[in-house]
Formats: C-alpha cells, sequence, structure tokens
C-alpha cells in the first residue's frame, strides 16, 4: 500500500478503498479499486486527506467501540461501510448432509453477491437455526441472503447434525 492511499500502475489509477464495521466502529482492511484517469485527477487530493484521517483513526481504535449508527456515519465511514463492513461466520448445510461453517462478505450490512454465488455453487444452505448442546437456538438470518439460500431446522454444529423441521 502506497503511503496515501493512491497508486498509478501503467494505464491503471486506483485509490485504497478501506472497509468499516458498525458494530465496533473499526475500520477495516479493503482492496486497491481502479478507477478512470479523470476521477482518479479529480479526487485524488481528497482521497489522500481521507485515507490519512482513515489510518490515524485506526491507531486509536478500539475492537471494543460503541456501535456507529448507519445514520450518524461520516461520508468517509458510510463509503466504505457500504464497500465491506466485515464477514459473517454462517452454520451450513450440504446436499451430503454434511455441516459446517462458511464465512461470507459483508457490505452495507448484507451479504455480498460474490458470497451469494459462492454459497449457491458449492449448493450450500444456511441453517434457519443454530443450537450448541441444550442451548435455546439462535437464528442465522442476515439482510442480503435470499429466501431459498435457507434449510430450515436446527444444525447442532457440536454434534455435526441438522433437523429439519
Amino acid at each position: 500500500m502506497t503511503k496515501y492511499g493512491t497508486r498509478v500502475l501503467g494505464k491503471k489509477h486506483q485509490f485504497y478503498q478501506f472497509g468499516f464495521n458498525d458494530e465496533n466502529s473499526c475500520w477495516l482492511n479493503g482492496k486497491w479499486v481502479t478507477v478512470t484517469k479523470e476521477r482518479y485527477e479529480a479526487e485524488r487530493e481528497a482521497q489522500e486527506a481521507a485515507h490519512a484521517r482513515a489510518l490515524d483513526e485506526m491507531k486509536r481504535q478500539n475492537h471494543h467501540d460503541k456501535r456507529t449508527p448507519v445514520a450518524s456515519m461520516t461520508p468517509e465511514q458510510r463509503q466504505a461501510w457500504e464497500f465491506f463492513s466485515g464477514t459473517a461466520v454462517l452454520e451450513c448445510v450440504y446436499p451430503n448432509g454434511r455441516c459446517g461453517p462458511v464465512r461470507v462478505e459483508m457490505s452495507g450490512g448484507a451479504v455480498t453477491g460474490s458470497s451469494i454465488k459462492w454459497l449457491k455453487f458449492r449448493a450450500a444452505k444456511v441453517a434457519r437455526r443454530c443450537a450448541i448442546g441444550e442451548n435455546k437456538p439462535y437464528k442465522q438470518d442476515l439482510p442480503g441472503l435470499p429466501p431459498d439460500m435457507y434449510a430450515e431446522g436446527t444444525l447442532d454444529p457440536a454434534k455435526w447434525k441438522f433437523t429439519p423441521d
């Protein structure tokens, strides 16, 4: 990563886009995003300043910090949150009957299209409810997951057992 979050690689003009976790108000590692030369030249200074502010805030952030509601986010935080807002671990059921955890990426508080595509490719269904041992089942509902991506039933990951409804 460059010092200021901008770079030119041959004909590619790129900005570094951080992510932001609204649950603990922490900046997250992001990715390089390719933009047009015109946009790069128009927004370079603003992007470098925003990048420097985010790096400064990262030095003071704590993973136990308070939640930042979407309505209270700064423009930079909102843009980063909409780009990448963290990962979630879901317990899934596969067609062969096996179960296991799957990590999905979130964007704007919802599961990303690429994660949904990956789940569909693997034919994984998210267990609607999950209960470990005798504990009360908890729901695994996440924004952005289509209804057909759920397996109706309860999964006990400790026993690797899925009980359909």
